[in-house]
């Protein structure tokens, strides 16, 4: 069901014979979750400014993103919420594998491996929602959503209502950041007044989305 990868910044991904798809970019796994979800959506600016960040992601996947996000923390005073979604979680054995072959160690390593609801330390509390992101998830609005499943050819339905939705839980300030961008999605997003940028995809990618939240 699954294939070990190594990718071009030296960090694994792995292929999911399932549907098709990588988790992340053969360009460098690890990179893109930097580039994607921690450059392209301010986060250190942020940080620099803030006394708080609230996070969601949609695809914990191989926890990458929130890796690059916790790495990003470190030294900063302020207090870190990130809500993750997964309904198909990445069997422990190959999950373990992936982080080991590419030399990355967190203690949230064992929290995502042992299926846990919760994980936290004095300024972080992270949230573990182990079933599928939909319409009504969240009753509250959030800094940042890194919308991460795999591609729209893969599954189409969740880059719909789901998506739409996950853009209409942004706080006025937010942002929402993904790596995919097709006319389907320009045209959701202009059909419901959402203003959107479409700035250089990581390695190969010449796009990628992200999405503002609506002003009052």
């Amino acid at each position: 069901m699954f294939r070990l990868v190594r990718t071009a910044d030296g960090s694994y991904t792995l292929y999911n014979e399932k549907w098709g798809d990588y988790y992340h970019s053969l360009d460098g796994a690890f990179s893109e979750s930097q580039y994607v979800f921690i450059e392209q959506g301010f986060i250190k600016e942020h940080l620099q400014k803030a006394t708080s960040l609230h996070i969601i992601e949609v695809g914990l996947g191989l926890g990458f993103n929130l890796l690059a996000t916790l790495q990003c923390c470190e030294g900063w005073n302020g207090t870190l919420l990130y809500e993750a979604w997964e309904p198909e979680p990445v069997p422990s054995d190959w999950l373990k594998a992936v982080w080991e072959k590419s030399h990355f160690s967190h203690p949230v390593l064992n929290a995502i491996v042992e299926k846990v609801p919760l994980f936290t330390t004095p300024n972080i509390t992270i949230r573990f929602h182990w079933k599928p992101w939909r319409q009504g998830s969240i009753d509250y609005k959030v800094d940042r959503i890194f919308y991460d499943l795999f591609a729209p050819r893969t599954c189409k339905s969740l880059w719909e209502r789901p998506f739409l939705y996950a853009c209409e839980c942004l706080n006025p300030q937010g942002m929402l950041l993904t790596y995919s961008i097709t006319g389907t999605l320009r045209r959701l997003l202009e059909s419901h007044g959402f203003a959107f940028v479409t700035p250089k995809g990581f390695g190969k990618k010449r796009q990628m989305l992200r999405v503002y939240g609506k002003q009052p």
